[in-house]
């Protein structure tokens, strides 16, 4: 199998996504605890937004955003559970 540009391009996708993933696994667990214990609401936007109200829980697609006093965590898509006030955010993230 011959190796070229197609490769690299692919390895620095999956390079970029376990940044991402490891960025916001640190991240997610402090922002975990901390917004289980305050009390400060969560505003939250994306270019759509895809609702489970029965698991009470959203998906946001799309210059994801979601702001906890003053705190800004931007992705290209984002799932946040509001019942744990937990997310998982994919793609370009930024904390």
């Amino acid at each position: 199998m011959a190796f070229g540009k197609a490769d690299v391009q692919l390895s620095q996708r999956y390079l970029v996504f376990f940044r991402c993933f490891s960025f916001f696994v640190g991240i997610s667990l402090s922002f975990q605890a901390w917004a289980l214990l305050g009390e400060d609401p969560v505003h939250f936007s994306g270019d759509r937004q895809l609702w489970d109200r029965a698991a009470n829980q959203v998906d946001l697609i799309g210059h994801a955003t979601i702001i906890q006093a003053g705190e800004v965590i931007t992705a290209d898509k984002i799932h946040f559970d509001m019942n744990t006030r937990s997310l998982d955010a994919e793609g370009n993230c930024t904390y």
